[in-house]
C-alpha cells in the first residue's frame, strides 16, 4: 500500500544516495523490476561491463551514477516496508511506484505536488488516516497542505 504524508519527518530515508550504496547487493541487477526501473526512468540496460545507456551504447556507467529516482524505486522494491521522503520522485517514476504499491508498503511524504495516473492512483492519507476516494481528493488535500 502507497500511504502519503507531507512535510520532512526524522524517520524516513532522504539520503537516498547514502541508502543505496549501504544496502544495494549485484543480485538486485537480476530483479526483473529493477531492470525495468532501469530501463524506463534511466533508459538504459545491465550489461557485464555496467550499466549501458540505450540510445549511446559507447555510455556505460556504474550503478552507483544511476538517477536518483531510480535508487528510490528500487529502495522501495527491495525493502517490502520503507518510508522515504517522495519529494526525490520524478513525476515519470510514480507509474511504478503505484505498480510497487501492490505487494509492499510505501510510505512517502511530499513537499510538491507528485502527479500520478488517475486512472491507477490508489493511496492511503496519513493526514485523513483512511483510503483517498480518488486521484482529485489527493490533489486537494496536497494543494492545501503544500501551498503556502
Amino acid at each position: 500500500m502507497l500511504k502519503i504524508g507531507y512535510g520532512r519527518p526524522d524517520d524516513c530515508i532522504y539520503a537516498v544516495d547514502l541508502e543505496f550504496e549501504e544496502q544495494f547487493e549485484y543480485s538486485w541487477l537480476k530483479n526483473a523490476i529493477n531492470i525495468k526501473i532501469l530501463n524506463e526512468i534511466d533508459n538504459a540496460i545491465v550489461t557485464p561491463i555496467g550499466i549501458q545507456d540505450k540510445d549511446n551504447e559507447d555510455i556505460l556507467f556504474s550503478i552507483f551514477e544511476i538517477s536518483t529516482g531510480a535508487k528510490a524505486l528500487m529502495l522501495c522494491n527491495m525493502n517490502k516496508s520503507i518510508k522515504i521522503w517522495g519529494t526525490i520522485f520524478g513525476d515519470n517514476c510514480n507509474s511504478i511506484l503505484l505498480e510497487l504499491e501492490q505487494t509492499h508498503d510505501i510510505t512517502i511524504y511530499l513537499q510538491h505536488l507528485a502527479k500520478f495516473p488517475s486512472d491507477k492512483f490508489q493511496a492511503y492519507s496519513l493526514l485523513k488516516q483512511r483510503l483517498y476516494k480518488d486521484y482529485a481528493e489527493y490533489e486537494k488535500e496536497a494543494r492545501w497542505e503544500l501551498v503556502p
